[in-house]
């Protein structure tokens, strides 16, 4: 068994940015994340303003995903035949396989440790048992920081951590567009409402 300051548990924007802003303090941090990387997000990647300044205060605003990605100022409203255009506080949209493959690599730098393509489980005991195609091995932390999402199996020997998800949630898909669907602009983003469900349309760089 191996000793640890910090593990993370998942490399999307919480868990790459915590592990990055640990390592700095110079701790030693452990990033684990089940899929390969750069992988792909489904995300709208809309990051908001108080995002990005709270990466600004972390030194991580000047990621090479988040130059010269579009700036929208403006969200279209639609519902039946209802329309309204809104004005509303800058939005970036990013790429998420780039954006979190940025962090990462900022985490890297900062000195934190990253093993994709690792799963995690947590012991009763807070032993985090990792399994990766190099192998298994064991870490006994100070610290756990579990950001692996509804998809994550992390927590599923700890019964207080259960997800309880409604069984009549519904579904996300989500792709990518070449072409905008007709009154969509690309100045905008564009939110269609109706009472089974939305669809969010953001335009990528």
């Amino acid at each position: 068994m191996e000793s640890n300051d910090v593990i993370v548990i998942g490399a999307g924007p919480a868990g790459a940015a915590s592990a990055c802003m640990i390592a700095r303090s110079g701790a030693q941090v452990t990033l684990v994340e089940r899929a390969s990387f750069p992988r792909p997000k489904l995300c709208g990647g809309c990051l908001a303003k108080a995002g990005y300044e709270l990466l600004r205060e972390h030194r991580l605003h000047d990621l090479p995903a988040l130059i010269k990605v579009p700036l929208i100022e403006h969200l279209d409203l639609r519902s039946a035949d209802q329309r309204m255009r809104l004005q509303v506080e800058p939005y970036r949209v990013i790429d998420r396989s780039l954006f979190d493959a940025d962090l990462v690599h900022a985490a890297v730098n900062a000195g934190a440790y990253f093993s994709p393509e690792t799963r995690a489980s947590i012991t009763l005991d807070y032993r985090v048992h990792l399994m990766s195609p190099q192998g298994s091995r064991v870490l006994y932390p100070r610290m756990i920081i579990v950001a692996d999402g509804l998809k994550g199996g992390s927590l599923r020997d700890l019964p207080e951590f259960a997800w309880r998800l409604d069984s009549r949630a519904r579904v996300g898909i989500g792709g990518i567009l070449e072409n905008l669907p007709q009154g969509c602009s690309s100045e905008r983003i564009t939110m269609l409402h109706a009472s089974h469900g939305y669809a969010g349309l953001a335009p990528l760089g």
